[in-house]
């Protein structure tokens, strides 16, 4: 059986939104030792569970420059973020993986998609 983290072993890797479908793997991520920052405009008083998962380890960036100096290798973007954005293009230019939950899922599945 194939683990899917292991993938991930060794690499930086960013989330951005701290919404309902970033937070989940997010955590998965850090419970299984991988290095893991979390970009948002929101603060940290605006998102629950945000300071045990800081004390585990994670990095946050927030405020109006949440997306300044993007350094991860993967960068995965909630729904509700455009791909196009030119933060986003400045990184993949650079070399960073840019994707989502839903397409690593697709990538993974043995099924006809």
């Amino acid at each position: 059986m194939i683990n899917v983290l292991d993938n991930y072993i060794g690499k930086r890797i960013g989330f951005v939104g701290a919404g309902i479908s970033n937070m989940p793997i997010l955590e998965l991520f850090i419970e299984n030792g991988i290095e893991v920052s979390l970009r948002d405009k929101k603060n940290e008083e605006n998102i629950q569970g945000i300071k045990q998962l800081k004390e585990k380890g994670l990095k946050f960036f927030s405020g109006n420059e949440y997306l300044d100096g993007i350094y991860e290798d993967v960068l995965f973007l909630s729904p509700a973020f455009r791909p196009d954005l030119p933060q986003f293009i400045e990184a993949k230019n650079r070399g960073v993986e840019i994707t989502t939950e839903l397409e690593e899922f697709f990538k993974f599945c043995p099924c006809t998609t």
